[in-house]
């Protein structure tokens, strides 16, 4: 998240001067995180760039503020010149630096009256933070449509793995070959019963009556009809000469389930992407906060009176003394 913090200087009420300079500070920072960092990055580059000349609105902005005729000839900017000239000019009144530990941009501009200073801070924040939304908003669009790839991708997937498992059930005329040979080992464990008392039976009355009788052979006739029953649904279970056989079948089953339930899967982590790219695009993350109010100047900061006063007045006492010197040493030499 980023926050915006407008910190003004201490200023003395005092009457603007034509031709004295208000400056304005604002701080842009962001969080640890090093996203913040190459954000404040783009916005200190794009504050020096001519892009931002054009979005304040060209050269006409800039001379509303720079050219007006109560500034000296030396320091108001010139009618009528180009972008270029414009650009250097805006860029010796605008410093703008970004701290490397905290990822803070600093912006610092000079103007000539005090609310033209406080506006134009003004804008450059707008403009600033409607950048780093239009990059945000790119950078989301852009993996919302990489995200509804995926959903479509997914989806077709999914559709494909079904329609395997629908054409293996019509060829095979079974619905869940795991249920049929959970139902043919039931089966053969009833017939497995049946046998082992029919084997039983014979044991019983093998002493008693005749081999041929005819409860013995109707016995047998049974004994042998349930062993072939036997052994037709064990074939059918592990037949490994026929393509029909249930193992077989339920081989190929369950892997065709596993890549249905592998793409059921993808699907529902592409939807889960897809909602929250969907959620990221349609809401603001990245915007700037002024903590503090951007407040109008109350003195200029420069010319500094006193300073340069001083400063002149010992340069021309210096001057004075040198010329003086050389007039002296001057006239000992004619004398």
């Amino acid at each position: 998240m980023w926050t915006l913090r407008q910190r003004g200087p201490d200023w003395t009420p005092i009457t603007p001067k034509a031709g004295s300079l208000f400056h304005a500070d604002q701080q842009l920072g962001g969080g640890v995180a090093s996203h913040d960092a190459q954000n404040a990055y783009m916005v200190l580059a794009y504050i020096k760039s001519r892009a931002l000349l054009e979005d304040l609105g060209g050269a006409a902005y800039f001379e509303r503020i720079f050219s007006e005729g109560d500034i000296d000839a030396f320091s108001r900017l010139a009618p009528g010149a180009s972008l270029e000239e414009i650009w250097k000019y805006w860029l010796g009144h605008l410093s703008a630096s970004v701290e490397n530990i905290s990822g803070v941009l600093t912006v610092r501009l000079d103007a000539f009256r005090p609310e033209h200073a406080q506006r134009s801070v003004q804008d450059i924040v707008r403009l600033s933070e409607a950048l780093v939304n239009k990059v945000t908003l790119r950078n989301r669009a852009d993996s919302l449509a990489r995200a509804e790839t995926e959903v479509a991708g997914a989806r077709e997937r999914l559709a494909l793995a079904r329609q395997k498992t629908l054409e293996f059930r019509n060829k095979n005329l079974v619905i869940d070959p795991g249920a049929r040979a959970t139902s043919i080992g039931e089966l053969i464990g009833k017939l497995s019963m049946e046998r082992i008392d029919l084997v039983n039976a014979l044991s019983t009355f093998s002493s008693s009556l005749a081999t041929d009788a005819p409860s013995q052979r109707l016995q047998r006739t049974r004994l042998a009809a349930v062993e072939k029953q036997i052994a037709e649904l064990r074939r059918k279970l592990t037949d490994d000469q026929g393509s029909g056989a249930v193992s077989e079948q339920l081989a190929n089953y369950e892997n065709l389930k596993l890549d249905e339930q592998f793409a059921e899967r993808l699907y529902s982590i592409a939807l889960t992407a897809y909602d929250s790219a969907r959620q990221d695009l349609e809401r603001q993350q990245l915007y700037l906060v002024t903590i503090v109010p951007p407040t109008l100047p109350e003195s200029a900061t420069y010319p500094r009176v006193v300073a340069n006063t001083s400063l002149l007045f010992f340069a021309l006492l210096g001057a004075w003394a040198i010329v003086a010197l050389i007039v002296a040493s001057i006239d000992d030499q004619m004398t």
